[in-house]
């Protein structure tokens, strides 16, 4: 694998501004900066993107802090190919996101995932296919390619036990007890199968055994079934004939209940048919009855015809009288109407007189009394509002002359404060030598003292005044209150006088003005309300309807329409209306004399028939109810027969069962001997299997292939060490792996790996070399291991990637080393070295400066 270009987003120190890292065309560079500023960063950025892995951190940790997704890209070839891979981490949901994709360049120079070249359907294919691609896994570029920062000691510090267990790992000899681990599991999974056929066979032999036994009673059974079959089939045809038997006199029973329901339907026909026959003849005899009454019908229906023509006549003239009934129904209810809203007028208007224009009209003089005392208590209201504005003006007074003494005790406090002040200056003042305060002239003791006299006695004067003073303006302040209290009570009930006088004056304004209209409004009513009563005692309303109304009544009465008779003679027409019904019933008796009496000699013909009938099937049902008698002594039979069937039946079904469990069973022995030669055949090819996988244990254990191994590479890594030590010392040093130590109790030696140093002073242990020594022992054996990692793999090693600080050598030691990176270039397409010192990173031709900022790290090629 070999690294063209790098590209990162917000991977460890890096932001998204970071530029590309382009290595093509480059051999040898150094990555140089100060320490934390990033330079590590870049090769974790290349083993994670290929492998998900960069110095054990978790893909969070890589994350640049603050940020949520980031991204690292990589261009490499493999041979004369070339691929991109690119590997995406995402936190910006409630689940992180992981993608990785891997493209290679085709002919026209661009990068395609399309088909067998693309990325697998999930990041494990496509993680599998960069692996096959490159051929090494993380492990393998770490322990070749790639030496770590403060790990090139790991194999020299080691013990020797330690050491071959790092050597081992390193030619990759874990897969060697893999594949021993497996070979064991699967030899001793072949012998437990083994062990398992082993079982099986003395099974099988054991089955074959009974095949003569099986075979017998098979024979035997298959006789006793054939005699159960024989059996069952005789009690089968017996119990056929049966319920054949059974089924004849059943069908019988049927037509029995057939000719009974016969004999029943026939005697029922010659009950109705004798039935009709009576009715006849009953029928008969009225129309004979009413035949012989042919005069008296006769007489009846001609009264009949008479009673109906007087009835017609009464009915015309009762039809005449309700026209005009109908006519004067609606007159009258007019002149009713008419009557009615007059009344209604006349006695709305009385009651409007009387109950609201008439009292509203004899109310004016007391409204006008009520309107003087208004007037009175209005005037009042004014000597009120006075008194009110004299208590308010008493008020003011007060408040002003209580200001007026409070200032002027503030001046008497100011007068008495500045007579203090002077007191105080001639307390201060020596008697002997004092000066007057006012005039500077100087005082004897008598002096003094008469001045402190003067004026103890004045500022005596001014606190009894300022006393008296804030006393009286105290009181004035009182009386000033009381007298704002009693000034707001006066002022609020003159206030509720003024409102109650207000409303009471425009409720009698109101009702005046009604009183005064219900005057105009009664000089108005009166006249009208005895218009109305006069047209009601005089019948002046409806007087149109009033005429014709009258006229109706005197046609009525040229009428003389009774209703009485009208109701009799409809009464007589009731009372003959019988004959009516005589007639027709004579009538109909003439016409159905002769078809009743026919009639009626059909009926007694049907009725004879009919009994003739019921006779014969009556005779049919008793026959057959002889043959009927038997039938309880065939069912029984027939469940006898039933019974022997079901058990002969349940031994033949057992026999039947008991004959295929033994054709079963003797097909088992026949497969049992088929199975036997198998399984002697799978033992032998086991056996052979368990002795391979044994063989195998042992040639991939530590003494077969891998002991092989490690005696092939442990000279080849000797020689690459010594290479490089001799060029970095000049010859001075080489070292020697031991691979087995003589035991100080004698006997067989015991396997070791011991690193032998020597110099020009002899051969020494590793720890008594300086710092600077062992460094160059330690990188010596570290590019030794990759180049023998190499090797083994079979993956070319075209980049070399040295993450080792060179602090511990000296100038000198630093040279050699740098003639051995020299020394090794042309073994390498790349080199990259990590350093941060300044006189390292000058020797190398191309420098890739790394720096950090507030924005992250970045980089530049020089």
């Amino acid at each position: 694998m070999l690294p063209i270009s790098l590209s990162l987003s917000n991977f460890l120190s890096y932001r998204d501004a970071a530029p590309t890292l382009h290595l093509e065309g480059i051999r040898v560079a150094c990555l140089c900066g100060p320490n934390g500023n990033g330079k590590s960063a870049l090769l974790d950025a290349v083993t994670w993107v290929l492998w998900g892995k960069a110095r054990g951190q978790r893909h969070e940790q890589l994350l640049h802090h603050g940020q949520t997704e980031m991204r690292v890209e990589l261009v490499f070839d493999v041979g004369s190919e070339r691929y991109r891979v690119s590997r995406r981490y995402s936190q910006a949901r409630r689940n992180a996101q992981s993608s990785l994709e891997l493209a290679v360049r085709t002919a026209d120079g661009e990068f395609t995932t399309a088909g067998t070249e693309g990325t697998g359907d999930t990041i494990r294919e496509t993680q599998a296919r960069i692996e096959r691609l490159i051929n090494m896994d993380y492990g393998t570029f770490v322990n070749s390619a790639f030496l770590v920062q403060g790990r090139a000691d790991e194999f020299t510090m080691a013990t020797p036990s330690e050491r071959k267990e790092v050597l081992s790992k390193v030619l990759g000899l874990g897969r060697y007890d893999e594949l021993a681990e497996r070979a064991r599991l699967r030899g001793r999974d072949v012998r437990t199968k083994l062990d398992a056929t082993a079982i099986n066979i003395d099974r099988l032999r054991e089955r074959a055994a009974k095949a003569g036994e099986t075979r017998a009673a098979l024979a035997e059974a298959e006789g006793e079934l054939a005699e159960a079959v024989a059996y069952v089939n005789g009690l089968a045809e017996r119990l056929q004939l049966l319920r054949d038997k059974i089924a004849h006199l059943e069908r019988r029973q049927a037509e029995r209940d057939e000719q009974d329901a016969l004999a029943l339907r026939a005697r029922q026909r010659q009950a109705d048919e004798e039935t009709e026959a009576a009715t006849l003849n009953q029928r008969l005899v009225g129309w004979q009855r009413t035949i012989e009454r042919t005069g008296e019908i006769a007489q009846g229906v001609a009264a009949l015809q008479g009673a109906r023509e007087h009835a017609r006549s009464l009915a015309e003239a009762a039809q005449q009288a309700y026209a005009l009934r109908t006519q004067l129904a609606p007159l009258e209810n007019a002149i009713g109407q008419a009557r009615a809203r007059l009344e209604s007028d006349a006695q709305a208007q009385r009651q409007h007189i009387d109950t609201q224009l008439t009292p509203r009209a004899e109310s004016l003089p007391s409204l006008q009394r009520a309107q003087d005392e208004l007037t009175e208590r209005q005037a009042a209201m004014e000597g009120r509002r006075n008194d009110a504005a004299q208590a308010e003006e008493s008020r003011r007074q007060l408040e002003l002359e209580a200001q007026t003494l409070r200032l002027d005790n503030e001046q008497v406090e100011k007068s008495g404060k500045e007579l203090g002040g002077k007191l105080t200056m001639l307390d201060h003042e020596h008697t002997d030598g004092a000066t007057c305060p006012l005039c500077s002239s100087e005082l004897g003791p008598d002096g003094v003292e008469r001045i402190r006299a003067s004026y103890e006695s004045e500022i005596s004067g001014l606190r009894q005044r300022y006393a008296a003073q804030k006393q009286r303006a105290e009181e004035l302040e009182r009386q000033a209150g009381e007298a704002a209290a009693g000034a707001e009570r006066a002022q609020r009930e003159l206030a509720a006088e003024q409102q109650r006088i207000a409303e009471e004056q425009s409720r009698l304004t109101v009702q005046r003005e009604e009183a005064e209209r219900a005057v105009v409004q009664l000089k108005q009513a009166a006249p009208l309300l005895q218009q109305n009563e006069a047209a009601l005692a005089n019948g002046a309303y409806a007087q149109g309807e009033q005429a014709a109304a009258k006229g109706l009544r005197e046609q009525l009465a040229v009428l003389s329409f009774d209703p009485a008779a009208l109701n009799a003679a409809e009464a007589q027409v009731q009372e003959l209306v019988h004959w009516e019904e005589e007639r027709l019933a004579l009538a109909t008796a003439r016409e159905r004399m002769d078809d009743d009496t026919a009639a009626l000699e059909r009926a007694r013909a049907r009725a004879s028939e009919a009994a003739s009938d019921a006779a014969r099937a009556e005779q049919a049902s008793a026959a057959i109810a002889e043959e009927l008698a038997e039938l309880p002594s065939w069912k029984a039979q027939r469940g006898q027969v039933e019974e022997e069937l079901r058990v002969a039946s349940a031994a033949r079904d057992s026999l039947q069962a008991r004959k295929g469990s033994l054709e079963n069973e003797v097909l088992q022995i026949e497969q049992a001997v088929a199975d036997l030669a198998q399984a002697e055949t799978q033992r032998e090819t086991l056996a052979g299997e368990a002795s391979a996988y044994t063989e195998l244990a042992l040639a991939f254990g530590k003494g077969g292939v891998q002991a092989l191994l490690m005696e092939a590479a442990i000279p080849r890594l000797e020689d690459e060490a010594n290479d490089l030590l001799r060029r970095m010392t000049d010859g001075r040093m080489t070292l020697k792996l031991e691979t087995q130590k003589e035991r100080r109790s004698g006997g067989d030696a015991v396997e070791t790996l011991e690193i032998v140093i020597a110099d020009e002073l002899g051969s020494r242990a590793y720890e008594m070399f300086s710092g600077g020594e062992r460094f160059r022992i330690d990188f010596a054996v570290r590019i030794a291991l990759s180049k023998v990692l190499a090797w083994r793999s079979g993956a070319p090693l075209p980049t070399l990637f040295i993450d080792e600080g060179f602090g511990t050598q000296d100038t000198e030691g630093r040279d050699r080393i740098l003639e051995v990176i020299q020394a090794i270039e042309d073994r390498f397409e790349r080199i990259l070295v990590i350093t941060h010192m300044d006189d390292i990173k000058e020797a190398f031709p191309v420098r890739i400066e790394v720096t950090r900022g507030p924005s992250g790290s970045t980089f530049s090629l020089s």
